[in-house]
């Protein structure tokens, strides 16, 4: 990681006027803002699936005593078996960097980074609470840097390409839901999604293969941000841009010096994506009698919904994602998709704001407690003189 602390060396003598932004704690408001946003999604959810045809949501009492709890708590392992796999990823990687491995610093690394992601606007807030966690706990800044900044850039290129492959293998599905509507707005929000998320790999492979014409690009790029006024400062724009694409440049060319720990870890993150995008099958299956054939095909419909709302700014995508999925798996399971994506939801994305809320309200009472606790300290040595 030498040559990325070179860049940041040379870059900021270049330009000493730019200044790193100072950070924002997410505090109470933003804690209620993300509910409401959750509820407000699922009220939609419920409100549109009651419109579709064939979609209005069956009795929940009887859809429970009928539940095959076989596929339920196959969900609930597959829902613990995810997070386990990025755990074992952070631990090749690990073991790349520095040859050696701490698996309970890992386990909280990859807690820590899925709360900020799911509580902070396009989930870039993990990223930088794991670094500084990891530095926390004794990995200097070179090792805590590389060894989120290597996973997080495979495992991005394997996201797209599991994503690509499902949602070319389940493309036909989409003909399969009834509204046209949802089928239009799933189609091209998920292909605008996907060519969004594809930017920054593409970005790479341009800098590799012809860098005057990537510099050239970037720069023209940045001039018409500052034209439409959505650039400002035009040296910070370049500089983050370029640092982007030299980190992901540099964690690939890092991590392929060791071909073993590389082809580990593509194959878990594929692994990893593929049951993140294929457990809604298992969570509908506890709940309707689908068939086994029609896994890729609710795994595509997944990959379509989870692109479409990649680009929205709501922490986890909160909102958009329970209306997309819903929209989205009622082509398989009407009926019953608003309660798959609920269940879903809270398997995978609910319990890390729950228990974030829990430890955040646990913290604060600790806080007063050892407050208070040192006031009457206070008191009773005042009394004593």
């Amino acid at each position: 990681m030498k040559d990325i602390q070179e860049y940041e060396k040379e870059f900021h003598e270049k330009n000493p006027e730019i200044q790193e932004p100072k950070k924002r704690k997410f505090g109470w408001l933003g804690m209620i803002f993300l509910l409401l946003i959750i509820g407000f999604g699922i009220y939609l959810m419920f409100k549109i699936t009651d419109i579709l045809p064939g979609a209005k949501a069956e009795d929940l009492s009887t859809l429970f005593k009928e539940m095959n709890l076989t596929y339920l708590f196959i969900s609930v392992g597959l829902a613990v078996l995810i997070p386990s796999l990025i755990v074992v990823e952070y631990a090749i990687v690990s073991h790349a960097v520095t040859g050696g491995v701490r698996p309970g610093i890992l386990m909280k690394t990859t807690l820590l980074g899925k709360y900020y992601d799911y509580i902070t606007p396009f989930s870039t807030g993990g990223q930088p609470m794991q670094i500084h966690y990891l530095h926390k706990h004794d990995y200097d800044g070179a090792h805590s840097s590389a060894i989120i900044l290597i996973r997080y850039s495979v495992n991005i290129v394997c996201w797209l390409i599991v994503g690509v492959v499902l949602m070319a293998l389940g493309f036909s599905m989409l003909s399969q839901i009834s509204d046209n509507t949802s089928r239009i707005f799933l189609l091209v929000a998920g292909i605008v999604g996907i060519s969004i998320n594809l930017l920054l790999p593409v970005s790479v492979l341009v800098f590799v293969v012809a860098p005057r014409f990537a510099n050239w690009l970037t720069k023209s790029f940045v001039k018409i941000g500052m034209r439409l006024h959505i650039v400002k400062d035009p040296y910070k724009a370049l500089k983050k841009a370029y640092k982007t694409v030299f980190d992901f440049r540099m964690c690939f060319r890092t991590i392929a010096k060791k071909p073993v720990h590389f082809i580990l870890l593509i194959l878990i993150s594929i692994v990893e994506y593929f049951l993140t995008f294929a457990l809604p099958f298992f969570v509908i299956k506890s709940f309707t009698n689908i068939q086994w054939s029609q896994l890729i095909d609710v795994a595509g419909l997944n990959a379509f919904s989870t692109f479409a709302v990649s680009f929205i700014p709501t922490p986890g995508n909160a909102g958009g994602m329970e209306i997309s999925s819903s929209l989205a798996f009622n082509a398989v399971a009407p009926g019953v998709a608003v309660y798959a994506v609920l269940l879903w939801r809270l398997l995978t994305y609910y319990v890390f704001i729950i228990t974030g809320i829990v430890l955040t309200i646990r913290d604060v009472i600790k806080k007063a407690v050892i407050a208070a606790k040192e006031r009457r300290k206070k008191r009773l040595e005042g009394n004593n003189e």
